[in-house]
Protein backbone atom coordinates (compact mmCIF):
# COMPACT_ATOMS: atom_id res chain seq x y z
CA UNK A 1 0.00 0.00 0.00
CA UNK A 2 1.69 3.27 -1.05
CA UNK A 3 1.36 6.16 1.40
CA UNK A 4 1.99 9.71 0.23
CA UNK A 5 1.90 12.70 2.53
CA UNK A 6 1.11 15.85 0.60
CA UNK A 7 -0.42 17.92 3.40
CA UNK A 8 1.03 19.01 6.69
CA UNK A 9 -0.68 16.38 8.84
CA UNK A 10 -1.83 12.80 8.36
CA UNK A 11 -2.91 10.15 10.85
CA UNK A 12 -3.66 6.59 9.79
CA UNK A 13 -5.13 3.80 11.89
CA UNK A 14 -4.61 0.54 10.05
CA UNK A 15 -4.88 -3.14 10.86
CA UNK A 16 -3.44 -6.06 8.97
CA UNK A 17 -0.34 -6.48 6.84
CA UNK A 18 0.93 -3.65 4.64
CA UNK A 19 3.81 -2.66 2.44
CA UNK A 20 4.52 1.00 3.10
CA UNK A 21 6.32 3.41 0.81
CA UNK A 22 6.51 6.71 2.65
CA UNK A 23 7.31 9.88 0.70
CA UNK A 24 7.24 13.57 1.63
CA UNK A 25 7.69 16.20 -1.06
CA UNK A 26 9.74 19.12 0.28
CA UNK A 27 7.43 19.63 3.26
CA UNK A 28 9.15 21.21 6.24
CA UNK A 29 8.12 20.92 9.90
CA UNK A 30 5.17 18.64 9.28
CA UNK A 31 3.54 16.43 11.87
CA UNK A 32 4.56 12.78 11.58
CA UNK A 33 2.42 10.17 9.88
CA UNK A 34 1.27 7.74 12.60
CA UNK A 35 0.66 4.03 11.99
CA UNK A 36 -0.81 1.92 14.82
CA UNK A 37 -1.08 -1.83 15.39
CA UNK A 38 0.25 -2.92 12.00
CA UNK A 39 2.42 -5.71 10.69
CA UNK A 40 4.70 -4.11 8.10
CA UNK A 41 6.71 -6.18 5.65
CA UNK A 42 8.01 -5.87 2.12
CA UNK A 43 10.48 -7.13 -0.46
CA UNK A 44 12.96 -4.25 -0.20
CA UNK A 45 12.08 -3.23 3.35
CA UNK A 46 9.14 -3.07 5.74
CA UNK A 47 9.28 0.73 5.54
CA UNK A 48 10.87 2.63 2.65
CA UNK A 49 11.32 6.33 3.49
CA UNK A 50 12.21 9.02 1.00
CA UNK A 51 11.93 12.80 0.96
CA UNK A 52 12.96 15.79 2.99
CA UNK A 53 11.93 15.86 6.65
CA UNK A 54 9.84 12.69 6.29
CA UNK A 55 8.69 11.64 9.78
CA UNK A 56 6.86 8.46 10.64
CA UNK A 57 5.75 7.06 14.01
CA UNK A 58 5.07 3.34 14.35
CA UNK A 59 3.05 2.66 17.49
CA UNK A 60 2.65 -1.01 18.50
CA UNK A 61 3.71 -2.13 15.00
CA UNK A 62 5.72 -5.19 14.01
CA UNK A 63 8.38 -4.94 11.31
CA UNK A 64 8.29 -8.17 9.31
CA UNK A 65 5.81 -10.86 10.18
CA UNK A 66 5.42 -14.62 9.80
CA UNK A 67 5.22 -14.26 6.01
CA UNK A 68 8.59 -12.47 6.09
CA UNK A 69 10.51 -15.39 7.59
CA UNK A 70 13.47 -16.25 5.42
CA UNK A 71 13.45 -12.80 3.80
CA UNK A 72 16.29 -10.88 5.46
CA UNK A 73 15.10 -7.39 4.42
CA UNK A 74 11.37 -7.89 5.08
CA UNK A 75 11.55 -6.23 8.52
CA UNK A 76 14.07 -3.54 7.62
CA UNK A 77 13.67 0.24 7.50
CA UNK A 78 15.25 1.72 4.36
CA UNK A 79 15.96 5.35 3.50
CA UNK A 80 16.37 6.72 -0.02
CA UNK A 81 17.53 10.27 -0.65
CA UNK A 82 15.30 12.71 -2.53
CA UNK A 83 17.40 15.08 -4.66
CA UNK A 84 20.42 13.71 -2.79
CA UNK A 85 18.96 14.49 0.63
CA UNK A 86 17.13 12.54 3.26
CA UNK A 87 16.75 13.78 6.80
CA UNK A 88 13.75 11.62 7.66
CA UNK A 89 13.21 9.50 10.73
CA UNK A 90 11.06 6.59 11.84
CA UNK A 91 10.21 6.44 15.55
CA UNK A 92 9.28 3.08 17.09
CA UNK A 93 6.92 3.44 20.07
CA UNK A 94 5.09 1.00 22.36
CA UNK A 95 1.93 1.70 24.34
CA UNK A 96 2.23 1.20 28.09
CA UNK A 97 -0.77 1.35 30.41
CA UNK A 98 -0.40 2.87 33.86
CA UNK A 99 -3.03 2.07 36.49
CA UNK A 100 -3.23 4.49 39.40
CA UNK A 101 -4.85 3.21 42.59
CA UNK A 102 -5.78 4.79 45.89
CA UNK A 103 -3.15 3.63 48.42
CA UNK A 104 -5.76 3.36 51.20
CA UNK A 105 -8.40 1.15 49.59
CA UNK A 106 -7.03 0.08 46.18
CA UNK A 107 -9.79 1.82 44.23
CA UNK A 108 -8.99 3.38 40.81
CA UNK A 109 -8.08 7.09 40.80
CA UNK A 110 -9.56 8.92 37.79
CA UNK A 111 -8.22 12.26 36.54
CA UNK A 112 -4.64 11.75 37.76
CA UNK A 113 -1.89 13.26 35.60
CA UNK A 114 0.60 10.61 34.47
CA UNK A 115 3.83 11.81 32.86
CA UNK A 116 6.82 10.07 31.32
CA UNK A 117 10.28 11.52 30.86
CA UNK A 118 13.64 9.97 30.30
CA UNK A 119 16.72 9.57 32.37
CA UNK A 120 19.86 11.51 31.61
CA UNK A 121 22.15 9.90 29.08
CA UNK A 122 19.45 9.08 26.53
CA UNK A 123 20.00 10.45 23.01
CA UNK A 124 16.32 11.49 22.72
CA UNK A 125 14.02 13.52 24.94
CA UNK A 126 10.85 11.85 26.18
CA UNK A 127 7.95 14.06 27.33
CA UNK A 128 4.60 12.26 27.29
CA UNK A 129 1.54 12.83 29.47
CA UNK A 130 -2.02 11.55 29.85
CA UNK A 131 -4.77 11.58 32.46
CA UNK A 132 -6.26 8.45 33.97
CA UNK A 133 -9.77 7.46 32.89
CA UNK A 134 -12.65 6.36 35.17
CA UNK A 135 -10.85 3.02 35.66
CA UNK A 136 -7.66 4.74 36.81
CA UNK A 137 -5.81 3.85 33.58
CA UNK A 138 -3.69 6.14 31.43
CA UNK A 139 -2.11 5.04 28.14
CA UNK A 140 1.28 6.40 27.13
CA UNK A 141 2.99 5.83 23.76
CA UNK A 142 6.63 5.56 24.82
CA UNK A 143 9.50 5.76 22.33
CA UNK A 144 11.81 2.75 22.10
CA UNK A 145 14.20 3.73 19.29
CA UNK A 146 14.51 6.05 16.30
CA UNK A 147 15.75 5.03 12.84
CA UNK A 148 17.48 7.66 10.71
CA UNK A 149 19.30 7.60 7.39
CA UNK A 150 22.61 7.36 9.30
CA UNK A 151 21.37 4.64 11.67
CA UNK A 152 18.44 2.68 10.18
CA UNK A 153 18.73 -0.26 12.60
CA UNK A 154 18.47 -0.48 16.39
CA UNK A 155 21.76 0.29 18.20
CA UNK A 156 21.38 0.29 22.02
CA UNK A 157 22.81 3.46 23.52
CA UNK A 158 23.07 5.27 20.18
CA UNK A 159 19.52 5.54 18.86
CA UNK A 160 17.54 3.95 21.67
CA UNK A 161 15.79 5.51 24.64
CA UNK A 162 17.08 4.21 27.96
CA UNK A 163 15.20 4.22 31.22
CA UNK A 164 11.95 6.18 31.32
CA UNK A 165 10.53 7.60 34.54
CA UNK A 166 6.75 7.41 34.86
CA UNK A 167 5.20 9.64 37.50
CA UNK A 168 1.61 10.03 38.68
CA UNK A 169 0.55 13.21 40.48
CA UNK A 170 -2.97 13.73 41.86
CA UNK A 171 -4.82 16.96 42.70
CA UNK A 172 -3.41 16.94 46.27
CA UNK A 173 0.16 16.84 44.85
CA UNK A 174 0.71 13.28 46.07
CA UNK A 175 3.02 11.47 43.69
CA UNK A 176 4.49 8.07 42.93
CA UNK A 177 6.96 7.08 40.24
CA UNK A 178 8.70 4.11 38.67
CA UNK A 179 11.40 3.54 36.04
CA UNK A 180 10.63 1.40 32.98
CA UNK A 181 11.74 0.87 29.40
CA UNK A 182 9.52 0.95 26.34
CA UNK A 183 9.07 -2.65 25.32
CA UNK A 184 6.82 -4.62 23.04
CA UNK A 185 6.71 -7.50 25.54
CA UNK A 186 5.38 -5.53 28.53
CA UNK A 187 1.61 -5.85 28.23
CA UNK A 188 0.53 -5.75 31.88
CA UNK A 189 -0.31 -2.33 33.31
CA UNK A 190 2.19 -0.59 35.54
CA UNK A 191 0.52 0.02 38.91
CA UNK A 192 1.16 3.09 41.04
CA UNK A 193 -0.52 3.81 44.38
CA UNK A 194 -1.18 7.32 45.71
Amino acid sequence: MPVELLGSRARLSLCGRFRVFFNVFEKRYCEPVVLRNCVLEGGIAAIYVTGTNARLELIDCTLGGPAASGKPDAGRIAFQGYKGQNDGQVSILWTRQVKVLDARDGSPKPGVLVTADNDQGSPFDVNVEARTDENGIAELALPDWVATVDMPTRHPGSNTVGAIRIRAVDQQAQSADVQVTASNIARTPIELAL
